[in-house]
């Protein structure tokens, strides 16, 4: 359920992803565009024992390389800065120059190889570098060493490729790192946005009923008057006040409360078209909005609500039940009427309404009886 969740994200906030994505090879490949490209030149040099070294002396030679000391050792002397300086200064660079360049001599894994590698903006002088590192540095060894000797095994070189930039790996890096990126901004965006869509939501509804509030049901009130003035409709608004509850509503503990007042908004929910809207108009009161319905159908309408909640309605489980005693007011909207003076309208007419008689039973439609025919001989 989560994962589906999270995919819901990434689909609604898919142009953030591609936006990031995209971004992030742009700015991959305008660095590349103005990076100095860089290129690696590599000698190699491998170290074994004496050739003449005999018997015991061999063996004892073999182990001792095994511990790679001698390896590391050997490694540290062409990365002397004694032995670069000299190479440095056999090439010709200046000290400004020289900062542009660099020099690392590592140990190949499970080797007795040494690889030298040198890097710079100038693949002539890594690869002039790299020989005359290599070169002063197996001197260096040859005097102080004899037990194991040094010898170059691959002469430097340097590939005609620089080694940076690379736009085509930087850009495919950047389109993965941009897409995990935009897909964890996608899904922040998603979260921050449902918190906000909800607090949005909190301030329509009325938190008791879970109907609209008044100030947003007088807002909707607003916008069909303005509605039905441009298109010559109508419309009817009603209040519902439920006066059994007038001296329980302080009283009755608030979880019963709020339950008891969102079943009655349900209630006129089902008695209801989609278009029509149900608001909070006072703690004991709702409002209804009956868009293109004149004041007749709108009465049959109120009829059928004030007869189901008529009805005992239980507020506890062991079934102790209370009567709302419902009962309505009802104005048809008029031309160029203001708000105020409908709604005026509409309480007046409901306080009329405290003096109507019960409500009748809603007619339910008749099916026509099945007519029989009988053959006759």
């Amino acid at each position: 359920m989560e994962i589906r969740m999270y995919l819901q994200m990434l689909q609604r906030g898919w142009w953030i992803i591609l936006l990031t994505a995209l971004i992030g090879v742009n700015v991959a490949l305008t660095l590349d565009y103005f990076s100095m490209p860089i290129y690696e030149a590599s000698a190699k040099f491998v170290v074994s024992p004496n050739p003449s070294l005999q018997g015991y002396d061999v063996v004892n030679s073999l182990a001792t390389l095994d511990k790679r000391s001698i390896i590391k050792t050997y490694a540290e002397f062409l990365n002397s800065a004694n032995v670069q300086a000299q190479a440095i200064s056999d090439v010709g660079l200046s000290i400004e120059e020289i900062e542009d360049y660099k020099i690392l001599t590592v140990v190949l894994p499970d080797t007795s190889i040494l690889e030298l590698l040198v890097t710079g903006p100038d693949i002539e002088i890594c690869t002039a570098l790299a020989n005359r590192v290599g070169e002063y540095g197996v001197d260096s060894i040859r005097q102080l060493y004899d037990t194991y000797q040094i010898n170059t095994l691959d002469p430097a070189f340097a590939l005609p490729d620089p080694v940076k930039p690379m736009p085509i790996r930087d850009a495919g890096l950047a389109l993965v790192l941009g897409t995990v990126l935009g897909s964890a901004l996608a899904i922040l965006s998603e979260q921050i946005r449902v918190p906000l869509e909800t607090l949005r939501q909190r301030r329509l509804f009325d938190s008791a009923s879970s109907a609209y509030n008044r100030r947003h049901f007088q807002r909707l009130l607003e916008l069909e008057i303005i509605r039905a003035r441009d298109e010559e409709g109508i419309f009817s608004l009603c209040l519902v006040r439920l006066d059994g509850l007038t001296e329980l509503i302080d009283t009755l503990p608030q979880p019963i409360t709020q339950r008891l007042l969102r079943r009655v908004t349900q209630m006129l929910k089902n008695n209801l078209k989609g278009t029509d809207t149900v608001g909070q108009w006072d703690p004991i009161t709702f409002g209804i909005l009956l868009p293109n319905t004149p004041y007749l159908a709108a009465s049959g309408i109120m009829n059928r609500v004030r007869w189901e909640l008529y009805a005992p309605m239980e507020i506890t489980e062991d079934g102790e039940a209370i009567y709302l005693n419902p009962y309505t007011g009802i104005a048809r909207s008029q031309e160029d009427e203001t708000m105020p003076d409908l709604i005026q309208r509409t309480e007046n007419e409901l306080e009329e309404g405290k003096y109507s008689p019960p409500p009748e039973q809603p007619r339910t439609p008749q099916k026509p009886e099945t007519q029989h025919h009988f053959a006759t001989e």
